[in-house]
């Protein structure tokens, strides 16, 4: 997918941001195009590692059964079931996000919220760091935050529901998280917000 189209340098946007706009504001205010959908490009590649570790799991455990003459039916299903429950662990879930939403699919199941009607945003550090996304109707969804880092067009989208929903004034936590993941997502140096602290809202 398409970064869009950049002007030259210097190009300062006359036009505003908000629901209607149909460019996301990027460090320098340098106007590009937001796309009308975006996935994280990184999946195939993770789910390609995950399939291939939990595939040679299953084929080194059954040979070592049969080479052994242990091999049986429910030997067969135990490693099986084995190799499953690796490639769930293994396998990173698909990222997707269009104009208004958010959805996270895991091996089993998927979550999605609605990213024009966040309440919070929160980031969890650690070894393995979370970005949450919590939406009025109680939806929640969660990822790695270099997730945004590696696909800068799911970072415009997410950017803009999180600003349309402190426009509405739904969002009382966790906009400074995604103008702190700004430099990542897109290069270069990071931006001042154009929010105030303290304030749940505009208007």
């Amino acid at each position: 997918m398409s970064a869009g189209h950049v002007p030259a340098a210097g190009h300062v946007p006359a036009a505003g941001y908000g629901p209607g706009s149909a460019y996301g504001r990027l460090p320098g205010h340098v106007r590009v195009h937001r796309p009308a959908t975006a996935y994280d490009h990184g999946w195939r590649a993770g789910f390609r590692v995950a399939l291939g570790l939990a595939g040679g799991l299953l084929a080194a455990l059954t040979a070592a059964d049969w080479a052994l003459g242990t091999l049986d039916p429910v030997r067969a299903a135990f490693w099986t079931a084995l190799a499953a429950a690796v490639f769930g662990a293994l396998c990173p879930p698909l990222v997707t996000a269009g104009d208004g939403w958010l959805r996270v699919r895991g091996v089993l199941r998927g979550h999605r919220v609605r990213t024009d009607r966040l309440v919070r945003i929160h980031l969890f550090p650690g070894r393995t760091p979370r970005l949450v996304f919590i939406d009025a109707d109680g939806g929640r969804a969660a990822f790695a935050p270099r997730v945004l880092a590696a696909n800068p067009d799911l970072w415009r989208l997410l950017e803009a529901g999180g600003r349309r929903s402190y426009d509405r004034g739904l969002l009382v936590a966790g906009l400074p998280v995604l103008d702190g993941l700004a430099a990542e997502a897109v290069g270069g140096a990071g931006r001042e917000p154009d929010w105030e602290p303290g304030r749940s809202g505009r208007g």
